[in-house]
């Protein structure tokens, strides 16, 4: 996706070529300046008369800023194709309605953003883009402490490129909206640049696609979040979730056919805090490998990572090793059918001795949730100590199992954390070189102990409860269920005793 955006943008350029050189006499001529808009009610972005001394200066050119800074409500057409050296929204709610045609930013410097939306201390602005291509280098939204800025690219025929990077959520707050078809491409993507900034993408829709060549980062330094839903797509080179030392990072792909593609490496808290929700059928692949609580954080402090994977169709696939709490801590959630595959190994803990301890939930809401396995490894896998819970008030059945975990070359000891079923209903953990699942089995209502045979520790719980009502911790004396412990009960204890 992005060589074929790019190809196109850069077809674009070299098509206009000749016009830059032809006019490049007249540019050197003139003084780079900032143009600032006027017309309250919108009109046509070639109109020197909609610009603040356009009859003197015209229309901003190709050296020239663009500048939006009234606190209105307004739509800029386009009758062709532009270029400005910049463009910046400070302040109102701004459309760029563009008609098929490209909107090109030539500032080619790394350290000026091209498009600024939200830019100053206290700025307030939104700006849309439907019906053509902005295209430039470098994006801020929200590019002070206290700016807010908002882009939102919406329509099958909406297009933003930027060459190298997108901030949303500098040093202030961010939003980047995306949906209905549209597509943006750009080299890195980061979500809450600054500490204290605040960052939230938003990529709903069929069709509507966010290609980020150079990787996407949802809370480098602020709080980030990044949400992708209804079918849309998101495509990066790595994903980072919760980067520096106090970061919070969250990523929600939500829905059947919604998904999150990434080239290479998954860090889920690097030394920050991350979570990764995967749910109702959303999909996460990534190459490489993959780490949840990846480094401990200076002083001493561990990253923070989570993975909850929830819904039937819900996956979550590590084309490579996956380490479960690398040295920081990791916790997954496996939750009503949702699964993971790991087409390497399965670790846990680090490599350091004073690695992370990582945590593994498994919650139980029916009993067709797990058919399949909810971890699957190619390779091999260390043990693990699940805890199950018992969701949405499911009560499992004699006869239910629930597949865990499968490997290709080897399965840790899993020692669960089950919880209690009524009796004589209880737990069976089945357990083989290669996979692990749980079944429900019925006991003997005898065993009052639970350990499998009915004997004489059976009988001397059950004497000491003679004659009491059916209240715990006598509850499970009463083998015939009638509200006290009796002779009865001691006759049907008798009968199965060894």
């Amino acid at each position: 996706m992005t060589s074929a955006i790019k190809q196109f943008a850069w077809a674009s350029m070299a098509a206009f070529g000749a016009t830059l050189i032809a006019v490049s006499s007249r540019v050197a001529e003139a003084d780079a300046m900032d143009h600032f808009w006027e017309a309250i009610g919108g009109g046509d972005f070639n109109d020197p008369d909609n610009w603040v001394d356009g009859n003197q200066f015209g229309a901003p050119g190709f050296d020239d800023t663009a500048r939006f800074d009234l606190a209105a409500a307004y739509t800029v057409t386009f009758g062709g194709a532009q270029f400005t050296d910049r463009v910046v929204v400070s302040r109102g709610l701004v459309t760029f309605a563009l008609a098929d045609v490209f909107y090109t930013l030539l500032n080619p410097l790394t350290g000026t953003p091209s498009i600024v939306v939200g830019d100053g201390d206290l700025d307030t602005a939104a700006l849309t883009i439907t019906g053509g291509t902005v295209h430039g280098r470098f994006t801020d939204l929200g590019r002070m402490p206290g700016a807010f800025g908002s882009l939102t690219v919406t329509g099958p025929a909406a297009e933003l490129i930027n060459d190298w990077q997108v901030r949303v959520g500098h040093q202030g707050a961010g939003l980047l909206e995306l949906s209905d078809g549209a597509i943006a491409s750009n080299g890195l993507a980061v979500i809450a640049a600054g500490s204290g900034s605040f960052g939230d993408a938003v990529v709903t829709g069929p069709a509507t696609v966010w290609d980020c060549a150079g990787g996407l980062t949802a809370g480098k330094g602020g709080f980030g979040s990044l949400l992708v839903s209804d079918g849309a797509a998101v495509l990066s080179s790595d994903g980072i979730i919760g980067q520096q030392l106090a970061s919070i990072g969250e990523v929600t792909v939500n829905g059947a056919g919604s998904s999150w593609t990434i080239d290479g490496t998954l860090d889920v808290g690097l030394t920050g805090f991350g979570t990764l929700t995967i749910q109702d059928g959303g999909a996460v692949t990534n190459e490489i490998f993959a780490t949840v609580g990846s480094f401990p954080a200076p002083g001493g402090e561990g990253a923070v990572g989570e993975i909850v994977i929830s819904g039937s169709g819900s996956s979550w696939t590590v084309n490579g090793d996956l380490y479960l709490g690398f040295i920081g801590f990791g916790r997954w959630t496996f939750s009503e059918g949702g699964s993971v595959t790991v087409n390497g190994d399965l670790l846990r803990g680090a490599w350091l001795s004073d690695g992370g301890t990582p945590q593994t939930i498994i919650e139980l809401g029916d009993a067709g949730d797990y058919a399949t396995a909810a971890i699957t490894v190619s390779g091999g896998a260390d043990g693990f100590e699940p805890r199950v819970d018992l969701i949405n008030g499911f009560v499992p059945q004699t006869g239910d199992t629930f597949l865990i975990a499968t490997a290709g070359v080897g399965l840790g000891t899993f020692v669960f954390d089950l919880p209690p079923l009524p009796r004589p209903l209880d737990w069976e953990v089945v357990q083989d070189a290669d996979s692990v699942e749980l079944r429900v089995v019925t006991l003997f209502a005898t065993d009052i102990t639970g350990d499998g045979v009915v004997d004489v520790l059976d009988l001397i719980e059950l004497l000491l409860c003679f004659g009491m009502p059916a209240d715990p911790p006598c509850d499970t004396s009463d083998v015939n269920l009638d509200g006290t412990v009796n002779v009865l009960d001691l006759i049907i204890l008798l009968l199965d005793f060894g």
